[in-house]
């Protein structure tokens, strides 16, 4: 079991490792006292980095038209925030920068990172521009983009299948969404009986 932590002074990270005397890879441990300095710090060799984080972690609305252009430029950057998106299966056999090349062409989006799940760990790297993207179903390949809303983002999901493919991805997927709910729901609960459904789904 891995734990993820937020912490707000970094000494208290090594009380925590010194509380549970075990050495563990797996706890994420977030220091915020860390992320602070570490923002200050990046901000002198790239001003204005802090406000463009701040506004894609940040969700904003329409802020209408501005008296100047570079405000229009940067009330509709506000309007931009980060979305972790399943992979489209037709994006098989490419290259990183393949995709990300044609999602930007597609929507404007632009897929920053790549997430793939294998031997039973999380890998997420940022701009693996040469890696070829395989087996995206098996390895539950997902990526990061920067998009305008959740639509523009859930059409990376579907990037160049036809409709078809594209009701029965989406049919496949409530019904994965409901089973897992239930399941969900069943552990919950706790219930004689909740394994064996659990098992009679599968």
């Amino acid at each position: 079991m891995s734990l993820c932590m937020q912490l707000i002074k970094p000494e208290s990270k090594q009380h925590y490792f010194s509380s549970i005397n075990v050495n563990s890879n797996t706890d994420q441990i977030i220091i915020v006292e860390e992320i602070k300095m570490n923002m200050m710090s990046k901000s002198c060799f790239s001003p204005g980095i802090i406000n463009f984080i701040s506004n894609l972690i940040a969700s904003t609305g329409d802020q209408g038209e501005q008296e100047y252009d570079w405000l229009n430029q940067y009330a509709d950057g506000m309007g931009h925030e980060i979305y972790r998106i399943k992979l489209s299966t037709k994006m098989e056999n490419r290259t990183f920068a393949e995709i990300s090349g044609l999602v930007y062409e597609e929507n404007r989006s632009i897929v920053f990172a790549i997430e793939i799940k294998t031997n039973g760990s999380t890998i997420i790297r940022l701009n693996p521009s040469d890696f070829i993207v395989n087996n995206i179903d098996e390895n539950q390949i997902y990526v990061y983009t920067i998009c305008e809303d959740k639509d523009a983002a859930q059409e990376i999901e579907t990037i160049h299948m036809t409709k078809d493919e594209i009701n029965k991805y989406f049919t496949a997927k409530a019904q994965a969404d409901k089973i897992a709910k239930e399941e969900e729901l069943l552990n919950k609960e706790g219930g004689p009986g909740a394994e064996d459904a659990g098992s009679r789904r599968t």
